[in-house]
């Protein structure tokens, strides 16, 4: 488990600081209602202390070389309750669902707008058996309760319990996350609605877990699959009608390439978040950013781009979302490169040297 913890931090800290916080309701919770179980771990625990002190030594040990630079470049810097505006999971935005999708056209008619990173509606379907979930297994008398009853009831406390710690009944409204975000870590999340991934991890764990129990009780397997397949077709359904956002392959690496060779060499660099395919298609904003992460990985040089986030404290200027606006570093952290098609490195260069002006770095 903490193995996991670990690189699900690795692989996104958003993802990973709120699985964090989720098995710590999750597995006091569990050990709660299972607590001869929760003797029995705490029997191992002292039996094999120095085991268990070394693992926790080795997760803790690399959780800081992880974290280490980030806590030192973020010194004295953190998010302030009003970053997470318009990022909050309101009421509306657990029953927003993108554009296209099933039920996206009826609920808009009974919700108010939300924010583009405030779409966290999964389905009818899913919500019902969350609802009948949580209804039916505190009902279960004591001495029927199956095996999975306490994974399943703790996974279902657990979600509900960060969908109120995060709940707000407006985008600028108040909540409990004023208090939870003092938790550590909790001052680098911005957008709060990311808290589904621990709300549908847990919620979803739950449901399969009661739905399994429940369907192990019907004898005819006939009947169980006449339960199921609707079941399954109906959440299937749900989820379709969305179309991502895609691009053709030999409209975008070659581009990036070109980048690339601009960026190949320099300590860090700023590619300006603008393409434009074979198609005329210009591409600008998050798809743009992504176009400039891409290059910056291809040249193995580091690049001030992404969609969101902030520079450090002694940037000149933070280009953020912004395509026109260009940036350079100060001398103590050595010397960044702009990127546009149409410049070479060594052109900017020149051009910063002879003092233009850094908005004025680009092609007409």
């Amino acid at each position: 488990m903490l193995g996991a913890l670990f690189f699900q931090c690795l692989a996104c800290v958003y993802s990973g600081w709120f699985l964090a916080v989720g098995l710590a309701v999750f597995l006091p919770t569990l050990l709660y209602l299972r607590r001869d179980r929760a003797r029995e771990l705490w029997a191992y625990v002292r039996a094999n202390r120095r085991r268990v002190a070394g693992v926790l030594a080795l997760w803790g040990f690399a959780m800081l070389a992880l974290f280490g630079p980030y806590i030192l470049v973020n010194l004295g810097v953190s998010r302030t309750y009003a970053d997470c505006h318009n990022l909050f999971p309101t009421p509306a935005a657990w029953v927003t669902a993108p554009a296209g999708t099933r039920w996206h056209q009826t609920l808009d008619a009974v919700r108010h707008p939300e924010p583009f990173e405030c779409m966290l509606f999964s389905g009818l379907g899913l919500y019902a058996l969350f609802f009948a979930a949580c209804v039916h297994l505190p009902l279960v008398p004591r001495a029927s309760r199956p095996a999975v009853w306490p994974v399943a009831a703790a996974s279902l406390f657990t979600a509900l319990v960060w969908v109120l710690l995060t709940l707000t009944t407006s985008q600028e409204g108040e909540s409990l996350w004023r208090i939870v975000r003092l938790i550590p870590g909790g001052g680098a999340i911005r957008v709060v609605t990311r808290v589904y991934v621990i709300v549908y991890l847990f919620g979803t764990i739950g449901i399969l877990l009661w739905l399994q129990w429940l369907l192990d009780r019907v004898p005819q397997p006939a009947t169980r699959t006449a339960v199921l397949v609707p079941l399954l077709a109906l959440l299937a359904w749900e989820q379709t009608g969305f179309e991502q956002e895609s691009f053709e392959r030999r409209d975008f690496y070659p581009y990036v390439e070109q980048i690339a060779d601009e960026l190949r060499g320099a300590e860090a660099g700023y590619v300006v978040p603008r393409y434009v395919d074979g198609k005329e298609k210009v591409s600008v904003g998050p798809y743009g950013e992504v176009f400039a992460m891409w290059a910056g990985m291809r040249a193995n040089v580091p690049v001030l781009n992404g969609y969101s986030g902030r520079g450090p404290r002694d940037f000149l200027s933070t280009p953020a979302l912004f395509p026109t606006r260009t940036i350079i570093m100060n001398p103590p952290y050595g010397r960044a490169v702009l990127a546009e098609r149409g410049f070479s490195a060594e052109e900017i260069e020149r051009l910063i040297e002879a003092g233009v002006a850094l908005t004025e770095i680009r092609k007409a």
